[in-house]
């Protein structure tokens, strides 16, 4: 069979990783980003979407939230009615079916509901669309696991939104527990209290949220802005997650100053400096 044409809209580093794992499943690879955030190392980059370069069948649209309405109109000479457009962004779910509206291919509403930074991982995802259940195969031959949220556009960005109030309170709470810890526990002895009652698994994932946080604390941040905005206007009660924008919204900035450590920087070296400048 000859291999499916992917197109990945923004090359960040959910763009590469789904390089990475399209090309691992024997697809071909095309790329377009004007200014892509991480190199582009898997499959050809376009330096223009234009009628040439498709049909295409699958899109991946992996772009900053701020822009991800602008991806149906872009693509459009690309795709055809067959095609199908995954949208893989953290956005609200009135974007998702502002861009499902807008587009004039089928739409798959992706949230993203694991980290993509942990080696050897099955991440989870959430799909919504009206053939959701179909293309659920799509996305476990890239090693995915794979849950069906409904029917429609929004569904699945509505679950990841509630993810993102529950995993970014608790990312804000560990920087907090952290730098709180690192200049009086020096034997580990609260560490180890709370090992014994979380598990070491927990606390090894507690540690990637550190040296992450380092890398899409911007990000994060925002995601965690928009959630609260979202469930607010459905009269939701959110304080402790309100709470938490703006201390990850200070993360962010800490990490852009010029003595801050590198995104590879050891995890002590990362608590370290959050305890003197967090």
């Amino acid at each position: 069979m000859t291999p499916r044409t992917w197109l990945i809209v923004g090359h960040g580093s959910v763009g590469s990783a789904l390089a990475q794992r399209i090309q691992a499943s024997g697809g071909r690879v095309l790329v377009y980003d004007p200014a892509p955030r991480v190199a582009v190392t898997v499959g050809r980059r376009l330096e223009r979407l234009a009628q040439d370069d498709g049909p295409v069948d699958l899109v991946l649209s992996c772009v900053p939230p701020s822009v991800a309405e602008q991806v149906p109109s872009l693509i459009g000479p690309v795709v055809r009615n067959g095609s199908l457009l995954l949208e893989w962004n953290t956005v609200s779910p009135e974007a998702k079916q502002a861009i499902a509206f807008a587009s004039t291919c089928e739409v798959l509403d992706v949230a993203l509901l694991d980290t993509l930074d942990a080696n050897g991982a099955r991440p989870r995802v959430a799909i919504s669309g009206v053939r959701a259940e179909a293309h659920r195969s799509l996305l476990e031959s890239l090693g995915f696991h794979v849950d069906i949220a409904g029917s429609a556009p929004g569904e699945a960005a509505l679950l990841k939104y509630a993810r993102s109030i529950f995993m970014k309170s608790l990312e804000g709470l560990i920087l907090e527990y952290v730098a709180l810890t690192e200049p009086i526990d020096h034997h580990g002895i609260v560490a180890a209290s709370v090992e014994n009652n979380l598990g070491k698994q927990t606390m090894g994932f507690l540690d990637l949220l550190v040296a992450t946080n380092r890398r899409h604390a911007r990000r994060r941040a925002g995601e965690l802005a928009d959630a609260v905005q979202v469930f607010e206007a459905r009269g939701a009660s959110i304080a402790v997650a309100k709470a938490v924008v703006p201390l990850l919204e200070h993360a962010a900035q800490v990490w852009q100053q010029a003595d801050a450590p590198a995104e590879d920087a050891t995890l002590r070296e990362l608590i370290v400096y959050l305890e003197k400048h967090l």
